[in-house]
């Protein structure tokens, strides 16, 4: 009965996201999800159970990136995070955000958003 209850909530928790259209309250993908988790606007950060993806942190403003030259402060302020999932998640929680790892999320990592963001680019 509880892991019943448990897929019914994981997948509400998808069903919420993948049924928000283009330019809505959702992030799918690295990238929308990395410019959402910059501009505190995550509710519920959905990533995969084991997952890993390495990336970058700003030491300067702490913006996180998949690529080294994302952050205005220049390569040099930034450095290599060995889980930019975990890094996500942190950032998310000290957000006020939830954090929630599915086996089988729609993408690498996927977001419910509280508040529509800028420039989120999508991977749909």
């Amino acid at each position: 009965m509880i892991e019943r209850w448990a897929n019914r909530r994981e997948q509400q928790q998808i069903d919420h996201i993948t049924q928000e259209p283009p330019g809505g309250l959702a992030a799918i993908g690295v990238n929308a999800c990395l410019s959402a988790v910059n501009q505190r606007a995550v509710a519920v950060l959905v990533v995969p159970v084991g997952g890993l993806i390495p990336g970058f942190a700003c030491e300067s403003c702490g913006v996180l990136a998949s690529e080294p030259d994302a952050c205005p402060h220049g390569s040099s302020a930034v450095r290599p995070v060995p889980d930019l999932l975990e890094e996500m998640a942190v950032t998310t929680r000290d957000n006020g955000g939830e954090v929630v790892a599915f086996c089988d999320p729609p993408a690498d990592v996927a977001a419910r958003l509280r508040l529509a963001v800028t420039r989120v680019p999508t991977t749909r």
